[in-house]
């Protein structure tokens, strides 16, 4: 059995499907060296896919805004991701998001690189909504940077568009 695979035994924050894939919620009370390896492949992967999908977002700055959560004593992100043979193959980021008195849990982002069972998904987004409902949010949002995106949340997880965010360039 790896570090990794001992790490997370009797810890709720784990999905272990088989000896090869792990989706597991990254916090600070995982051993460090753990910690330390994922966080930083998963900082990496937010910066990336800022720039992949050209986000509103500045990947390094939204990185940096995590790592500093990340060490807080009441994290307003949650970061999930998906690891087999000792690598990261997916990530989701989540926030907390306040809005004048109501508290949204909103879904910055999702990505996998390689195939992974449904069952991998559904049980990060689990531990989200879980983390939510400890939060009492009032609802769930997400950005949808493709089309496709748009579709997997639409289908799988229930979600519906609900605004329209019209942008004009300043000159």
């Amino acid at each position: 059995m790896s570090q990794l695979e001992t790490q997370q035994n009797g810890h709720a924050h784990v999905a272990d499907f088989a000896p090869s894939t792990i989706v597991l919620h990254l916090r600070r009370e995982m051993d460090y060296e753990i910690r330390h390896n994922l966080l930083g492949t998963a900082l990496k992967r937010i910066d990336e896919f800022c720039q992949t999908y050209d986000t509103d977002a500045e990947g390094r700055e939204l990185a940096k805004d995590v790592e500093r959560d990340f060490l807080s004593d009441r994290p307003q992100f949650f970061i999930v991701v998906a690891v087999r043979g000792g690598e990261v193959i997916g990530h989701l980021l989540a926030k907390l998001d306040r809005y004048y008195g109501r508290t949204f849990c909103y879904f910055h982002q999702l990505e996998i690189d390689e195939a992974v069972d449904r069952k991998h998904v559904d049980a990060g987004m689990a531990m989200v909504m879980d983390w939510a409902r400890e939060n009492r949010v009032q609802g769930l949002r997400a950005a949808a940077p493709s089309k496709a995106h748009e579709r997997r949340l639409k289908w799988l997880y229930g979600f519906k568009p609900n605004l329209t965010v019209l942008e004009k360039e300043l000159d």
